[in-house]
């Protein structure tokens, strides 16, 4: 894959890494290549405080006239829009996008260091064309790709403060005008969403990934959060203990059960297991599904068993290198995390998944 990328901020960001390799910005890594080494990947960090942009000087030091400065230092507040930051890329407005980075991302680039990388990150003078705009626990991702459709930026906002900023090329591969030969029904019933899909690499991380090209990570969301309550408690996410429906008529040829969840938020030290509770099926026309991720002692098929599309398989949950509940899936030539390769599937209904599109899966009783 020719991909090529320059990270700028490489601090974390609130991440659901999946399987193993990366998480751009965002929830959700993958399933990894090359044994699973790691690939140098943007995860920016948002920031832990509430403190507000301000494009002028510091408050002047002036006890006798504070509060007047303190009302006009309110009325030059910025809120962070996709439209205001694609205007300050395409001018090169680099005072602007320094001012709002995060403490942290200044920490570890100065203002000289964004100059001297603006020429590289967008060529001056052109409007960028907004690609994704996806906003997710109050944390926004914004990409948007030059007029050829052959370079792209990548930015993550956090409490209106930029906390990474990346360049990537986009290369299209010809696989994806090649369906495979299974045909996908939605894998959940109720409202589901997707955070990473899409053949693009702003749309996917998973798409540089031969391995994991057309793969899907899902979760649910209400009012834009995935969780209620405690963050660090699986239970308050909406997809954890959600049923998993098989996406196609199949034989599961391999199931595992026995992994426990994780803390969310937090990544098991395990390289040997990243899918955590998992089932391949069969399709039996060459093709397999992967079913990644399940609750602990939750799935209730086993192997060799026969299973139709709407069938249940088990419990979402939070299991092997995953951050936070969601159901991974992908089509592949053959039952194998590393040495496989991906296959556009067919959807019903002409779907077409993508990140930030919310999907309703269909009764089954």
């Amino acid at each position: 894959m020719s991909v090529q990328q320059k990270t700028i901020n490489s601090s974390r960001w609130g991440k659901l890494t999946l399987l193993t390799v990366i998480a751009v910005g965002g929830i959700l890594g993958g399933l990894g290549e090359n044994g699973g080494k790691k690939v140098q990947a943007h995860a920016p960090n948002g920031a832990n405080d509430n403190i507000a942009v301000k494009l002028v000087n510091k408050e002047p030091n002036n006890p006798t006239h504070k509060p007047q400065n303190k009302q006009l230092s309110k009325q030059k507040q910025v809120t962070l829009t996709h439209e205001l930051l694609g205007r300050w890329i395409a001018e090169h407005q680099v005072k602007q996008l320094y001012t709002s980075l995060s403490p942290d991302f200044k920490k570890q680039l100065s203002e000289a260091e964004l100059q001297q990388s603006m020429p590289y990150l967008w060529k001056k003078g052109e409007k960028p064309s907004l690609l994704s705009a996806t906003t997710l626990n109050k944390k926004s991702m914004y990409s948007w790709e030059d007029k050829h459709g052959r370079s792209a930026i990548q930015m993550y906002v956090v409490n209106n403060q930029i906390t990474g900023l990346k360049r990537v090329t986009v290369e299209q591969y010809a696989s994806d005008e090649q369906f495979g030969k299974t045909t996908y029904q939605l894998p959940f019933e109720d409202k589901w969403y997707v955070l990473w899909g899409g053949r693009n690499v702003n749309l996917s991380y998973h798409y540089e990934h031969q391995n994991q090209r057309y793969a899907y990570d899902i979760i649910m969301t209400k009012d834009g959060a995935s969780y209620k309550g405690d963050p660090t408690r699986n239970e308050s996410y909406y997809a954890f203990g959600k049923e998993v429906l098989a996406p196609a008529d199949g034989v599961i040829v391999e199931v595992v059960n026995n992994v426990a969840d994780n803390k969310p938020g937090e990544l098991p030290n395990d390289p040997s297991n990243l899918a955590g509770n998992y089932v391949w099926i069969d399709h039996e026309n060459g093709e397999y599904t992967l079913m990644a991720h399940f609750k602990k002692d939750s799935i209730k098929v086993k192997k060799g068993e026969r299973v139709k599309a709407g069938q249940l398989l088990g419990l979402c949950g939070n299991s092997g290198n995953s951050s936070e509940a969601h159901i991974h899936m992908h089509l592949a030539n053959e039952p194998n995390f590393l040495y496989s390769y991906s296959i556009r599937p067919q959807w019903e209904n002409n779907l077409d998944p993508t990140k930030g599109q919310t999907l309703e899966g269909k009764d089954n009783d």
